[in-house]
């Protein structure tokens, strides 16, 4: 049987509005199903700009880790996804990070934080939806 009273925490970075509704929602219904199977409580945090997601951040929230985030590499306001991955890395080293974009993975270099990329097309919600269920189901095992 899990462990009682585990707590996660999933982050959306994503300013286009439509989008993070969709992945939003998308992500909600999966928490609600892994809360069941688990047994365990996931709190979902969802940003459109990325200012306040860093101010989030930096609150001390993220120190607790058992962080899974889901951040839009062009955010613009001249904060892109891998500044917010450095930071969330940064707080918690364990967290699992999935960049997001439409138009193909940024360069790789040594000092990438992310753990994945995912290409937002049709499929992007249920493919972050079984990062985050692999990410918990893991922490279980």
């Amino acid at each position: 049987m899990p462990e009682m009273g585990k707590t996660f925490t999933v982050l959306v970075m994503e300013d286009n509005q439509y989008y993070n509704i969709l992945l939003t929602r998308t992500l909600l219904n999966t928490c609600s199903l892994i809360e069941e199977k688990f047994r365990c409580s996931v709190r979902l945090l969802s940003f459109t700009d990325p200012g306040e997601c860093l101010l989030k951040i930096r609150s001390g929230e993220f120190n607790k880790c058992n962080v899974v985030a889901f951040i839009d590499y062009y955010t613009g306001d001249e904060i892109n996804g891998e500044h917010i991955s450095k930071l969330i890395k940064k707080l918690c080293r364990d967290a699992f990070v999935v960049l997001l974009s439409q138009s193909g993975e940024p360069g790789r270099n040594k000092n990438c934080m992310h753990d994945s990329f995912v290409i937002k097309d049709p499929h992007a919600p249920a493919l972050c939806c079984l990062y985050l269920e692999q990410f918990i189901d893991n922490k279980f095992s």
